[in-house]
């Protein structure tokens, strides 16, 4: 986790001085690729051959571009330029940028050395041109160097069609680029930086047999480039080592391309970089070798020249301050233990809650289940009473005066007798004998007394009414 933090922190970093360095960053880009010679075409004796197109390399300005100006760069990328037209834009450039800090220029194309001078090549450049040709143009251009020394003229070359620009030429331009007023203190931290992506396999196929030009044959015993003497304060990156071409990626970009543009964007030296871009070429190529067991005997190991005075300090992407980074570290550290101490509070005040609410569905589940109980001894209560409800209602009454024992069942209810006055009856009609006359007497007068109603039975539905009525 601190590592994570720590790459973080740099990047953070690296973006926010990005603003301070824009301002003194610039950079020329020269891609080109679009050379007349066809790889597939095969040349015959006496036949004009051309350099070959380089397919793929297209794509390596647009991404030099987008990491230069991650980096704060400001970008001039131009593409498929003739030797002339490539002196110009360095004319302009140097002239344009005098002043800058830091200065970069990059070339991906073909390459070449001849006469112990380096070349890039235009889209228009001819390789039939001898080495006494290119000599002669190498030992013009030196003059020129030795008699306007700081001032340096972009004079077209002695063979201006089929030329190509010299490498040389790039370095001087950039070493003279220097502020009039600046003092020499601030002079020792100016820094360019020259990358050169070229050194590429440029002859085309020939049928056996075929005779060579004094150039191309120069060509073919002396392939890739030379090292490239340099200022103090430049820095100069090859794509092959001396005398040794490069591996060209047929889809692109090109392994260095891609290599230097990836690591830049990362905290370390000038030097640093570039070793880090090597072991990527030499890693992307071991891979390339497991896919295809035809370039097992392809090497391609990048070189460079380092001149940069310690005053200038360059980094692509500063790096970090660690006494600044340990104070962030710490700080962020402190922010994430109280974050942790929050998280576990509400985690704790949550699992609470938790509880509480599976606490009252347990009650509420209970007092579901009770209630159900009670409902269903009701629903039998009531199924009971609507049983007896149904059978015919049955009364008891008290036993007759003869003492004999009548059932229920057999005996009706009592009559409601209200009590009458008996009267002794009268006489027979039919006559009798005259009984003696006894004493005159009051008629007797017998009540009978009213039967008490028999209270009927509670049933069971008028008791569990009642219960509940009470409740």
């Amino acid at each position: 986790m601190k590592r994570t933090f720590f790459l973080l922190f740099a990047a953070m970093s690296a973006l926010a001085a990005q603003p301070v360095f824009a301002q003194d960053r610039v950079a020329l880009l020269i891609v080109n690729s679009a050379y007349p010679g066809d790889p597939a075409v095969t040349s015959k004796s006496g036949e004009k051959r051309e350099l070959m197109r380089l397919n793929g390399v297209e794509k390596d300005g647009p991404l030099m571009k987008e990491s230069l100006i991650k980096t704060g760069f400001q970008v001039e990328l131009l593409e498929n330029l003739t030797s002339i037209q490539m002196k110009t834009a360095l004319q302009g450039f140097a002239k344009k940028h005098a002043a800058k800090r830091e200065v970069l220029f990059y070339f991906s194309g073909h390459g070449f050395h001849l006469g112990g001078a380096n070349f890039l090549a235009g889209v228009d450049t001819d390789i039939d041109t001898s080495e006494e040709e290119r000599d002669a143009e190498t030992r013009l251009f030196g003059a020129e160097l030795e008699q306007e020394k700081a001032q340096i003229p972009l004079r077209a070359m002695s063979r201006p069609k089929g030329g190509a620009l010299p490498l040389e030429l790039v370095v001087a331009n950039l070493a003279a680029m220097r502020q009039p007023s600046a003092k020499p203190s601030d002079a020792k931290k100016n820094v360019r930086i020259v990358l050169i992506d070229a050194c590429r396999n440029q002859l085309p196929k020939t049928e056996p047999g075929t005779v060579l030009s004094k150039g191309e044959e120069q060509l073919a015993k002396k392939p890739g480039m030379l090292s490239q003497a340099i200022e103090p304060g430049m820095f100069i990156g090859f794509s092959a080592l001396n005398g040794r071409v490069s591996f060209a990626s047929p889809n692109g970009p090109s392994l260095f391309t891609k290599s230097i543009a990836e690591r830049m964007l990362k905290p370390g030296r000038m030097v640093d970089v570039f070793k880090d871009a090597r072991v990527g070429v030499e890693n992307a190529l071991r891979d390339l070798r497991v896919k295809d067991p035809t370039l097992e005997n392809v090497e391609q190991i990048p070189s460079y020249t380092d001149q940069l005075r310690s005053e200038a300090d360059f980094a692509f992407v500063p790096s970090p301050n660690p006494d600044e980074e340990l104070a962030k570290l710490r700080a962020e550290a402190a922010r994430i233990a109280a974050e942790r101490e929050k998280l576990a509070a509400e985690k704790a005040q949550t699992e609470a809650q938790q509880q509480n609410v599976i606490a009252q569905q347990k009650s509420l589940a209970e007092e579901r289940m009770k209630n159900q109980a009670e409902r269903k001894d009701l629903e039998a209560r009531l199924a009971k009473v609507a049983a007896e409800r149904a059978e015919p209602t049955k009364t008891e009454t008290q036993p007759p005066s003869t003492g004999l024992a009548n059932t229920p069942e057999s005996t009706p209810p009592p009559p409601q007798v209200s009590p009458v006055t008996r009267v002794q009856p009268a006489p027979s009609a039919t006559p009798r004998p005259a009984p003696r006359k006894p004493q005159a007497q009051a008629p007797k007068v017998v009540t009978t007394p009213k039967p008490k109603p028999s209270k009927p039975r509670e049933s069971e539905f008028e008791r569990a009414l009642r219960e509940s009525q009470n409740r």
